[in-house]
């Protein structure tokens, strides 16, 4: 089971970094911490694609590639997180403090996985 630094990574870190990051956390972005440690944003992959269409530097880092507006949540509410999936097609929504410092996230797979189970309690989704 992923552990939360698999899901985040410094506004630093190179976009080489970042790409790794996604890589194993199977959840198609990132979220990006800044020296502070407070959450500043997402890098997705689309964001790396578009990045790399335009010839930039692989290690240059991530804070270039930062989507300041994201989606997130204050508590660990499914039925949130599901209606954020649904509508926005997001697979990786973190969970912050009221000083935006990450404190756990939630991804495509504990939405299915939620979606799952409510199915099998027969709540409506």
């Amino acid at each position: 089971m992923p552990i939360l630094k698999d899901y985040c990574i410094g506004e630093r870190e190179t976009i080489v970094e970042a790409i790794s990051a996604i890589t194993k956390n199977l959840s198609r972005c990132v979220v990006v911490c800044g020296d502070s440690g407070k959450v500043i944003g997402i890098v997705s992959e689309g964001d790396i694609l578009r990045y790399i269409i335009q010839g930039v530097d692989l290690y240059a880092p991530v804070y270039k590639l930062v989507s300041p507006s994201f989606h997130f949540l204050n508590t660990r509410d499914m039925e949130k997180a599901y209606e954020l999936v649904r509508k926005h097609g997001i697979t990786l929504i973190p969970i912050v403090d009221e000083n935006f410092y990450l404190c756990d996230t939630v991804t495509i797979f504990d939405v299915l996985e939620y979606a799952r189970s409510s199915e099998a309690d027969g709540l409506d989704m």
